[in-house]
């Protein structure tokens, strides 16, 4: 009920040359996913007692805790040890996949900590097709991943053939272009 709210409003903002509040609301709406995720996940425990069981330890509940919860970094480690969000999806080229990284947490950090001088100066409403097309692509990975991660979670929490998302019947594959 929070992330989803946060995207569309971080979009909008977006839309109206307002870039430096489209971030920072993306990347809240990223932690809001990871941290509803997190909690899914504790709701789930006992389906998922087999992936649980074999971490190293539970702190990974932090990540509910209304003080001193867990942040971006160790709930995206945790996800990945989960093996709900990691290879090959988040990085096919690594060993182990980094959702952080992928997300460009530290990218999306920066707007969260600006001098609020320094998001007065950037946040005119101007158009810059530049910073527009940043938003976009880091908007792109964030909808991308709240795909896969709630695919993989449904996965292993009742395994079914057919995704959660599927393509529609206006969708055509690329072959089809080709012939």
């Amino acid at each position: 009920m929070l992330t989803l709210p946060r995207v569309e409003t971080a979009t909008q903002q977006a839309m109206y040359g307002k870039y430096y509040d489209a971030m920072i609301l993306l990347r809240t709406a990223i932690e809001g996913f990871l941290r509803f995720t997190m909690d899914l996940i504790y709701e789930f425990r006992f389906q998922l007692l087999d992936i649980l069981e074999s971490l190293d330890d539970d702190s990974w509940k932090d990540a509910r805790k209304t003080e001193r919860a867990l942040t971006i970094g160790p709930m995206c480690n945790w996800l990945r040890k989960m093996k709900i969000a990691g290879k090959p999806a988040f990085n096919p080229r690594k060993e182990t996949g980094d959702l952080y990284k992928y997300l460009e947490i530290d990218r999306l950090n920066r707007y969260i900590h600006s001098n609020v001088l320094e998001v007065l100066d950037h946040n005119d409403g101007e158009f810059d097709q530049n910073d527009f097309d940043e938003f976009v692509k880091l908007h792109r990975k964030a909808i991308e991943s709240f795909i896969i991660i709630w695919q993989n979670l449904s996965d292993k929490i009742d395994y079914n053939e057919s995704p959660i998302l599927e393509l529609g019947v206006d969708f055509q594959s690329e072959e089809k272009f080709l012939n």
